[in-house]
């Protein structure tokens, strides 16, 4: 696999939305491609940051304010 179809891939890898092979494939890329690795670090990082958000709401009413 190229490193460009790789990172056309990390959403999916994150949402388990790829194949058990494409994933296998995805995987040893990324173990091997010093490259990639670091970029996917970073990818999945910075969405376990946000996904570790606490949601907020509104407060009571607000909408009639």
């Amino acid at each position: 696999m190229s490193c460009q179809t790789i990172r056309e891939q990390f959403d999916e890898r994150l949402d388990g939305r790829l194949a058990e092979s494409q994933e296998a494939a995805f995987d040893a890329h990324i173990a091997a491609c010093s490259d990639c690795r670091p970029e996917w670090r970073a990818h999945a990082g910075a969405w376990e940051m946000i996904n570790r958000q606490v949601g907020i709401e509104p407060s009571f009413g607000f909408v009639e304010r």
